[in-house]
């Protein structure tokens, strides 16, 4: 992927924000099923927590670096 000029980076900002919005969202939403014992505190529900975790990481990283070009070009 290559991101040429100003307006795609502010796209792909907003795109990484709504997307760590919706995981967020998820993990809100699995978390209320577990507390109304719609699930049950197994392994697999674990797994999905790991995973939205590691999601978030490697979201927030590319939040950082897409606001660290964004401000490097309007410089």
């Amino acid at each position: 992927m290559e991101v040429k000029s100003f307006e795609n980076l502010e796209v792909w900002q907003i795109f990484y924000l709504n997307a760590r919005g919706s995981l967020y969202e998820l993990k809100s939403h699995l978390l209320i099923a577990q507390d109304l014992r719609y699930l049950k505190r197994s392994q697999p529900v674990s797994d999905v927590f790991t995973l939205i975790d590691d999601l978030s990481i490697k979201l927030n990283n590319l939040i950082a670096a897409t606001r660290k070009l964004k401000n490097k070009e309007s410089q």
